[in-house]
């Protein structure tokens, strides 16, 4: 498994998604309203329908809307799935 931590520095609309090399999204981890604070997201290399992925670079991408201000964020990481 995979932990994603971010913090929030108030109320915001969070997205986080899996996407493999070509660019296919393979899950949704979060999509919600979140308050304030620390949170973390667990990715257990699972698909949409709970079938283990293969082997390879993956990349999350995480998109955050606050709700005080209409700030966005969006930021994409690389992830390496080894079995």
């Amino acid at each position: 498994t995979t932990t994603i931590q971010y913090s929030l520095k108030s109320i915001a609309h969070v997205i986080i998604e899996i996407y493999n090399v070509n660019g296919r999204r393979i899950k949704v981890l979060t999509n919600e309203t979140m308050g304030q604070g620390r949170h973390t997201a667990v990715w257990n290399a699972t698909d949409e329908v709970g079938r283990m992925v293969s082997t390879g670079i993956y990349y999350y991408r995480i998109n955050i809307e606050d709700k005080h201000d209409g700030t966005r964020l969006t930021k994409l990481d690389k992830m390496l799935l080894v079995k």
